[in-house]
């Protein structure tokens, strides 16, 4: 590839006399923006087409955030289009994900520009259609002048069942321990924060139908069955308890 000029030198006449031209070989230029428009036709057609969220911010000098524009993959999963969020700052989108959530947005924007590196993060979103637990990344892009931090890619996907799975899990595990690691004749219940069964063993049963002529099944809040209301006050006491985190023992 080559880039000419030609300009034209005229006598006293004014009639063109000579012609005076330059040439300079711009081959690599003409390559490298070739490689960049197939590169942004290469990243177009991800953006579009990707099934993970993606969002482009904006980081301007005086260090606020300005959203870009969002994906179809994020606007499925949030409920917002393009045309609402694009110029938008994280404040003007407290209707959409509720206070609690878009700080914790601003605080990982303000890590990943100062870190200058790529993070990740597991947070929960309390309200809005994209409720749930959510798994996101975010990596900066810097002026190739200045050096600054000056957009942020950000993808982010749903992760709300692949929480409860690893939560029953761990739930099973202990359950499971406990089992093995209990005697025969020691009783093992779980509850959730409703008072109902998630598990029991079969000595648990053996107690309620022996004390309260009663037979739990997974699902039933236990004090339906203690009819005594002493018993009610001092079990619900400890439950209490542990729901809030508290490891204890009592006799």
């Amino acid at each position: 590839w080559m880039h000419a000029i030609g300009n034209t030198i005229k006598d006293e006449q004014g009639k063109i006399s000579k012609l005076f031209g330059t040439a300079q070989d711009i081959t690599l230029q003409k390559q490298s923006e070739l490689a960049l428009r197939e590169s942004e036709g290469f990243l177009s057609i991800v953006f579009e087409n990707s099934d993970v969220g993606i969002f482009v911010v904006e980081v301007t000098e005086e260090g606020d955030y300005i959203s870009e524009g969002i994906n179809p993959a994020h606007e499925k999963l949030t409920a917002i289009t393009n045309a609402e969020i694009r110029g938008k700052k994280p404040d003007d989108l407290l209707a959409h994900f509720g206070k609690e959530t878009v700080d914790y947005i601003k605080a990982l924007y303000d890590e990943c520009v100062q870190k200058e590196d790529m993070i990740e993060s597991e947070f929960y979103v309390p309200q809005g259609k994209g409720k749930g637990w959510w798994l996101s990344k975010l990596t900066p892009l810097f002026d190739a002048e200045t050096g600054r931090v000056y957009k942020l890619i950000g993808s982010g996907i749903i992760i709300t069942d692949r929480k409860l799975a690893e939560e029953r899990l761990i739930e099973s595990k202990i359950l499971l321990e406990s089992s093995i690691e209990s005697p025969k004749d020691m009783i093992i219940l779980s509850l959730d924060t409703e008072y109902r069964y998630l598990f029991f063993n079969k000595t648990h049963v053996a107690g309620m139908t022996q004390i309260y002529g009663s037979v739990p099944q997974v699902g039933d809040c236990i004090f339906d069955f203690m009819k005594v209301e002493d018993d009610v006050r001092k079990v619900k006491a400890h439950y209490d308890r542990a729901l809030v985190g508290e490891s204890h023992t009592a006799i």
